[in-house]
């Protein structure tokens, strides 16, 4: 009987602990619904100043999540999207009367940023100022600052302007210590995303390649920062070497690479003196997805739509452990085929920002593609990156515009497959075992504790060898060329946008409003509405699928200890997946 009692008390603490966090998400929820639900011109007043908060990370798209805001309330994640938006908007209303840039730390891809960038210079045609704050300027959130009308630095703040640069870690010593080493099968000299595990050192063709890449986008930095600063491009690379970083601010200030010193709790006076007002109380401040709600555009009625479909992150594998942006290619191919049906979508526009992964799934998109682009226009807009297995699901749309900072080609495909045989012996592990046939025994754990057969070398590297061909082939159709033609641009190397346009791998340089001016154009449509694909997952379809623990510790982790964990697990998911990869791995250090 007693028994019994503890089972009762147990399912009823259950059933109010159950009712408490529903409660609880109700009560958030309702929060939201009514945060949301105000009516958009109510927030926007007269001597508007949209501040954009330049920290964290722009992501492609950010879903509004009110419990993550709750639970990680130093989440500086902004939306490119929303971002884009908001200054569109700013720059036609009347009630805005400026964007102020307050940079706390901004870390993202060059060409995220240079859609930004655009962005801010279409609004200063309407004649309006752009003014800007920084603790420390790194050298992307300086790309965006050069073209305000006054940048402030903090007294103790730094320039961070001394050129960019890529460190690769590697990992093979480590290895050799384990007792483990890797079988490397790869096509193209320049396909390099194996060297960390194989070498200790940078090879040569991918120390070239990365120079060159990093000149030509040094270059397009500092020309568009010479051109807003009014600053000689020579100026500019004699402070790099300097560099700027360890200088006194005050000569910052005396270079013009800032306009004046100030601290934060100081601006608002000042902007409140730079737009003639009387008093800073006068001036209000409003965010980027408060600008973004005030929709100035009449409803389009006509039924027409443009699909935006964005594909971002690795294929077939998250981008960090606590991060479940990615592309699954199944699900790219099944949403594909959907809108290839949807007689209402005229055109679909595909954002693709990836390093690659999977081939295997690249080759199943670029197939959906493939048959989409038969029944209405696709146009590609690369973002960050487009690069190997990005390129390769690319590659077959009808038009692909790029940034000149966006990196692409990186054409080749490599597999590589550990060997922990001398790990094994060290730790007197042994296997045995029987098969019906000479291969019979590859998919067990005793094929990664010993060294491949001379067959099993042969096989697997033809297996490379025709998937490097067909690689080949499928950007020769897309970009109408032979495959002679794409081999001498491909073997693994990367490209900007701008080199990328030179060799024919790109057709124009632009962002994605471009992209989406020129599916109009091909569908032969006057008016249009943009619809954004696919869906993006609400709060509690997350806590549902990936289980609430897992939501709560992502959002409790954060994103710093997101992006030191990313260090470690890129290379891993390598193996998580198909061990035929067609990707690149590393990132920019500014």
């Amino acid at each position: 009987m007693k028994q019994f009692f503890k089972m009762v008390l147990a399912v009823v603490v259950g059933l109010l602990a159950t009712g408490l966090v529903l409660t609880i998400l109700s009560t958030v929820f309702a929060a939201a619904i009514i945060s949301s639900s105000s009516t958009p011109s109510d927030s926007l007043s007269k001597n508007s100043v949209l501040k954009i908060k330049l920290s964290g990370t722009i992501l492609e798209r950010k879903l509004d999540d009110p419990i993550s805001q709750i639970l990680n309330p130093k989440d500086n994640t902004l939306s490119l999207q929303t971002l884009i938006k908001a200054i569109k908007v700013a720059k036609e209303s009347s009630k805005v009367k400026a964007i102020y840039l307050d940079t706390e730390g901004l870390s993202s891809g060059y060409s995220t940023l240079t859609e930004v960038r655009t962005a801010l210079e279409d609004f200063k045609t309407s004649g309006k100022p752009i003014y800007s704050y920084a603790d420390n300027l790194t050298t992307g959130a300086y790309y965006l600052a050069s073209l305000s009308d006054s940048i402030y630095l903090n007294p103790s703040g730094l320039v961070m302007w001394s050129g960019l640069g890529i460190d690769i870690m590697y990992k093979k010593g480590l290895y050799d210590k384990l007792g483990i080493k890797y079988q490397i099968f790869k096509v193209g000299k320049y396909k390099s995303a194996i060297e960390p595990d194989s070498r200790t050192d940078m090879s040569e063709p991918n120390r070239e390649q990365l120079k060159t890449m990093l000149d030509d986008l040094w270059n397009e930095i500092v020309s568009k920062v010479s051109e807003s600063r009014d600053i000689s491009i020579d100026s500019l690379m004699l402070l790099a070497d300097k560099p700027m970083t360890l200088q006194a601010t005050d000569e910052a200030v005396k270079s013009r690479m800032v306009d004046s010193l100030a601290y934060r709790m100081d601006m608002k006076d000042l902007l409140a003196q730079k737009l003639d007002l009387e008093a800073a109380s006068d001036l209000h401040f409003v965010s980027p997805s408060v600008v973004a709600r005030q929709s100035t555009k009449e409803m389009d009625m006509s039924g027409d739509v443009i699909a935006v479909y964005y594909a971002t992150g690795v294929i077939d594998g998250a981008t960090s452990t606590f991060d479940d942006s990615g592309i699954v290619s199944k699900d790219v191919a099944k949403d594909l085929k959907k809108l290839a049906e949807d007689d209402d979508v005229k055109a679909v526009v595909i954002r693709v920002n990836s390093p690659g992964g999977s081939a295997y799934g690249s080759e199943q998109m670029w197939y959906a593609i493939d048959q989409l682009k038969k029944v209405k226009p696709v146009i590609v807009s690369m973002g960050d990156y487009a690069a190997s297995g990005g390129y390769y699901m690319s590659c077959n749309a009808d038009y692909i515009f790029a940034e000149p900072t966006t990196v692409t080609g990186s054409i080749g495909i490599f597999a590589e497959i550990p060997n922990a045989q001398e790990l094994t012996n060290k730790l007197g592990l042994s296997f045995d075992g029987v098969k019906t046939n000479k291969f019979g025994s590859q998919n067990s754990l005793a094929f990664l504790a010993r060294p491949l057969s001379n067959d099993e070398t042969m096989l697997l590297q033809n297996y490379i060898d025709r998937g490097y061909q067909l690689f080949l082939k499928r950007c020769a159709d897309g970009r109408h060329k032979t495959t002679a033609q794409i081999h001498e641009v491909a073997q693994g190397r990367v490209w900007t946008g701008v080199q990328a346009i030179n060799i024919g791998l790109v057709d124009q340089l632009g962002g994605l409003d471009d992209a989406i001016a020129y599916a109009k154009q091909k569908a032969g449509l006057e008016g249009y509405s943009l619809v954004s694909y696919p869906a993006q997952k609400t709060i509690i379809e997350k806590i549902f699928e990936d289980g609430p623990s897992l939501y709560m510790r992502s959002q409790l982790l954060g994103k710093d200890i997101s992006r030191f964990v990313h260090l470690f697990v890129t290379a891993d998911q390598l193996k998580q997946h198909d061990c035929v990869q067609a990707r690149m791995i590393y990132t920019l250090n500014d």
